[in-house]
């Protein structure tokens, strides 16, 4: 079906690799969890028939923490708030939806990678995973080819 079930991390001075486990529902990033934190499980929540993301729910044990996303017209999360209304993350980002601030409580441990709907961030490159191909926010267009070709239409980095 084209999704990435896992990838893998290598660090510099870090001789074990972190990989990450993605779980999927039909085309919906369901879960994510790392071997590094094999107890803890972030499981996502979508807004019904979107990919708009609704809320987070933080696994450790028997323990869960629910986070719910507030996003901007399009779908990119601009915050995400604790059960107490607290905002544990906060985002800027450009028109493209490159990074250009993001602030975080200490406590806060798995990163926020949602970025615009349906894409995932990859830190360690900056691209933005999104199914069949990857999204730069630098350059606002796709490093690859729509995959469906010109039936996507005539600009197929787009």
């Amino acid at each position: 079906m084209g999704r990435r079930t896992h990838k893998t991390l290598w660090r510099y001075n870090d001789p074990q690799p972190e990989t990450i486990r993605f779980d999927w529902q039909g085309l919906q990033l369901a879960g994510e969890q790392s071997d590094r934190e094999p107890d803890h499980y972030v499981q996502y929540v979508y807004t019904e028939g979107s990919y708009e993301p609704l809320a987070r729910v933080d696994s450790v044990f028997d323990d869960c923490e629910i986070y719910w996303y507030h996003t901007e017209l399009n779908g990119l999360p601009e915050r995400v708030t604790d059960a107490d209304g607290q905002t544990v993350w906060r985002g800027q980002f450009s028109t493209w939806g490159e990074t250009e601030r993001e602030l975080s409580v200490p406590q806060w441990q798995v990163p926020q990678n949602l970025r615009f709907q349906g894409q995932y961030l990859d830190r360690e490159s900056g691209l933005h995973y999104n199914l069949f191909r990857y999204y730069d926010p630098v350059a606002g267009r796709y490093t690859q080819m729509d995959p469906i070709g010109l039936a996507g239409g005539i600009n197929t980095y787009s």
